[in-house]
């Protein structure tokens, strides 16, 4: 029978408590997804009816869990929305979708 010290059982038993966390973690998260406000000031933002624009699934290069942290540039006519994009394999990346209008946004 192989012996293992108490300190090799305490690593063994923190790296399966972790795996299992971070596996129900991401099987069980809501639905993340991005959605727009409209309105002429910030005190009359409202959500734009066609909520949520991009939502995880739209995204087709890889098998994503959820989408978060975006922010748009405005240039040369198209919107470019940067956000975060976290995989079923726990990798959070950088996603980029572009509009012509800043509403139908497509994901690049």
């Amino acid at each position: 029978m192989m012996k293992i010290t108490r300190r090799e059982f305490l690593k063994i038993l923190l790296g399966s408590c972790l795996y299992i966390l971070a596996k129900s973690f991401l099987q069980n998260q809501p639905d993340w997804s991005i959605g727009i406000f409209k309105g002429s000031q910030p005190k009359y933002l409202k959500p734009y009816e066609n909520n949520p624009v991009l939502k995880a699934q739209d995204v087709k290069d890889l098998d994503a869990v959820f989408l978060a942290d975006p922010f748009i540039i405005l240039k040369d006519g198209n919107y470019y929305m940067f956000f975060e994009v976290m995989g079923t394999d726990g990798r959070g990346r950088i996603g980029l979708a572009i509009s012509d209008d800043g509403f139908g946004i497509m994901k690049e």
